[in-house]
């Protein structure tokens, strides 16, 4: 079955995930933050959830904790001073090419014996996956974890 498979992929993925992380002390959710923090700086909360596909509560916990471990910063929005725009600390760019590689032996273990056609056609398929349970949710289509955008989204002025 479809759901027993993709729990199985969930569960242990985020197991062997760990493993990779463990030198590191981060949780597969602290990697993601970490990772679209660094590449889209000055991202708010509410753009980060949508990655973590998680609630508001679970997002300032966990930027709370990253703060706390030195490794990201928050700012007040120029624009939207009830918004904060996250960043990495120092110490936080530092950590990436570490967990860039942690990343990178996770997804050889998971893609092992996978030629370069079907690497592309398994993260196709799973892409339209999430879009049609997106569809069906009536949720927007605009972010997911696999489509990072260069940048946050604005909010349009009034």
């Amino acid at each position: 079955m479809l759901i027993c498979s993709l729990t199985l992929l969930d569960r242990q993925g985020q197991q062997l995930l760990g493993v990779k992380l463990a030198p590191y002390d981060l949780s597969w959710r602290d990697l993601v933050a970490l990772l679209v923090v660094h590449e889209v700086p000055g991202a708010n909360q509410e753009f980060l959830r949508q990655f973590l596909g998680t609630d508001k509560a679970n997002v300032t916990k966990l930027i709370q904790t990253l703060r706390s471990r030195g490794l990201m910063k928050k700012e007040r929005s120029q624009t939207d001073q009830r918004s904060f725009c996250l960043y990495l600390t120092p110490q936080g760019v530092r950590l990436i090419p570490s967990l860039d590689t942690a990343l990178q032996a996770w997804e050889e273990v998971c893609f092992s014996g996978f030629s370069e056609e079907e690497r592309l056609r398994f993260n196709a398929l799973q892409l339209r996956m999430i879009d049609n349970q997106r569809r069906a949710l009536g949720l927007s289509l605009g972010v997911d974890p696999s489509r990072a955008p260069t940048k946050p989204p604005q909010k349009e002025e009034s």
